[in-house]
């Protein structure tokens, strides 16, 4: 099964893909992708369901290109499509990380302006006084530049975005806030006032490789410098873990160049002036699929990633309480085999069944040793419980290996649709990360 696409349909010929995006679905049809249509606006409107009924049902692992949601409302999209048998590329968690600032601050920090961040619901009061500036002390003193999670307001720079002095700060937080309402998404973002000289240039990568700088949507689109795509911008692209995004970078006044924004990639705007099939020809042919296999919930994740639930990830700890419930041995064991069933399904759908043993640690894997599914199952069990660690793999088609904190990690040639869905009914959850290998 080739990957597909979700286009957000026209509002008013909702057979029609929207107009916006119509080049960019024309470029995957001439290439024989598949493509099918959501309902942008019931999906805003809470109607996840009625959003989706024109999606076939199996229709397998798709992007996403439309319009920007809220990270609640891509949420309800991948649970109403993976009632249909559709799995989003990149899951609710990556669109979270991806799309709010503090899921990709950390990886970028030292890229980008100093920042600091507040939680706050709309409606809350914003900070001020000794407060406001506690946190805006530690960014330097060339002024400050204030959003939320996900916008600015530009448009209003010395009214609700430009600060030049901490005098100045409180006033410009009080009326963005004011004027960001309902709309307020996340909290309040504080950041440093770097100088910038000429265009914003987004870099659009996928799998952790650059496939396409060209101009931000806010700028000119017949002049762009080309940046230097340095190898620290693409480590952390390929730190942060997820499979399709953007970067907006910008030349500071010493030369250095700088990330400003980091998005998702699915509701990234192309460019009007660039060529729809290079953005087509890159996700068509991503390099495999990787999954993360784990016991853990994703929706108990923090902006970056955290894992907020009580639980275990060892053998050691059998014996210990965990969320009020005591970790026995038939409860570690019945984990254990639906981790192993996973990698049995995701194997099958792939049509591997024998693995080789890559990179071992110790002696008691030789390097290069074929073993039938069922002999590397068990290694697989082995690397659960620490006891031994090597990469299994068969060519470029599958590879696998059990990371820290009990994460199994999956990478494979085929979607492996199907088997994620059976992956999902063993209590296990399945999320998209790049591919390593095939």
């Amino acid at each position: 099964m080739t990957v597909g696409f979700l286009f957000c349909a026209d509002p008013l010929l909702t057979r029609r893909v929207d107009p916006h995006f119509e080049p960019e679905a024309l470029a995957v049809r001439d290439r024989g992708g598949r493509l099918a249509l959501i309902d942008h606006d019931a999906l805003v409107a809470g109607r996840a369901g009625e959003a989706v009924a024109r999606v076939p049902d199996g229709f397998g692992p798709v992007w996403y290109r439309g319009w920007m949601l809220r990270s609640a409302q891509y949420a309800a999209l991948e649970k109403a499509l993976r009632a249909k048998g559709c799995r989003l590329l990149t899951g609710a968690g990556g669109y979270r990380r991806a799309h709010e600032l503090p899921g990709w601050l950390h990886c970028f920090w030292e890229l980008t302006p100093r920042t600091a961040v507040v939680p706050m619901a709309p409606g809350e009061r914003a900070p001020r006084g000794q407060r406001l500036a506690r946190l805006a002390g530690g960014l330097g003193e060339t002024g400050f530049v204030v959003k939320d999670y996900v916008k600015s307001r530009k448009h209003e720079w010395l009214q609700a975005c430009y600060a030049p002095d901490l005098d100045t700060l409180e006033r410009v937080v009080a009326r963005f806030v004011e004027l960001q309402g309902e709309d307020l998404t996340g909290g309040l973002v504080i950041r440093q006032f770097e100088h910038f000289t000429g265009a914003q240039v987004r870099v659009w990568w996928v799998d952790g490789e650059a496939v396409f700088a060209g101009p931000h949507p806010d700028g000119p689109d017949d002049v762009v410098e080309q940046p230097e795509i340095v190898d620290d911008v693409r480590e952390a692209v390929q730190n942060l873990g997820i499979r399709f995004v953007t970067t907006d970078l910008a030349r500071r006044a010493d030369g250095a160049w700088r990330v400003i924004e980091v998005g998702d990639g699915q509701v990234s705007d192309w460019p009007s002036a660039a060529d729809p099939g290079v953005l087509a020809d890159a996700l068509l042919v991503a390099k495999g699929y990787g999954f993360r296999v784990s016991k853990y919930d994703p929706a108990l994740r923090d902006e970056q990633g955290v894992f907020l639930g009580d639980d275990w990830t060892a053998i050691s700890e059998v014996g210990e309480v965990f969320g009020g419930v005591v970790l026995t041995r038939e409860r570690y064991e019945a984990v254990e085999d639906a981790y192993l069933q996973a990698v049995a399904l995701l194997a099958g759908e792939s049509g591997v069944e024998r693995l080789t043993v890559r990179q071992p640690e110790g002696a008691a894997l030789p390097e290069g040793k074929n073993l039938a599914l069922e002999e590397a199952l068990e290694v697989v069990r082995a690397m659960l419980r620490e006891g031994t660690w090597c990469r299994l793999e068969d060519g470029n088609r599958f590879h696998v290996y059990a990371g820290y904190d009990y994460y199994l990690h999956v990478a494979s040639s085929e979607p492996c649709g199907e088997a994620v869905g059976r992956i999902h009914r063993l209590g296990l959850f399945v999320e998209d990360e790049p591919a390593w290998g095939p």
